[in-house]
């Protein structure tokens, strides 16, 4: 196999392996937000489109956690991602919206953007249920 057709295969090998990954993520029933050390969204996945102000993952991606209200589990994400920050350590928290009946309960977890990031961003992961 020559240079060029290898570089072919592993360009191929690549986007299917980044669709295939992008698939998993947007599949999962927990709502996962991934926000920069400034607290703006990177990604979402379907799941915590759901729970967002109407909008699409083109129109989420860049603005800030606190953009999106005091609303539950938004505000949670936030304070987890504060959390996050300052411990660089991973923490949980339960939340509850009575409008909606729902509970939250919260993860979130330090990631870092490459390699030299001082300050990590958070993967934050929430699972809805009803509360009775």
């Amino acid at each position: 196999m020559r240079a060029e057709e290898r570089q072919q295969r592993l360009e191929e090998d690549l986007r299917q392996a980044a669709e295939e990954w992008r698939q998993t993520f947007d599949a999962l029933d927990l709502g996962i937000v991934l926000a920069d050390a400034e607290a703006r969204v990177i990604r979402v996945n379907r799941g915590a489109l759901a729970e967002a102000l109407p909008g699409s993952f083109a129109e989420l991606t860049g603005r800030r956690l606190d953009a999106f209200g005091s609303r539950e589990p938004w505000r949670t994400l936030m304070e987890l991602h504060r959390q996050v920050g300052e411990s660089k350590a991973s923490v949980v928290a339960e939340a509850r919206d009575r409008a909606s009946g729902h509970a939250f309960y919260v993860f979130g977890s330090p990631w870092f953007r490459g390699e030299r990031a001082r300050r990590p961003g958070a993967c934050s992961a929430f699972a809805t249920s009803r509360c009775s």
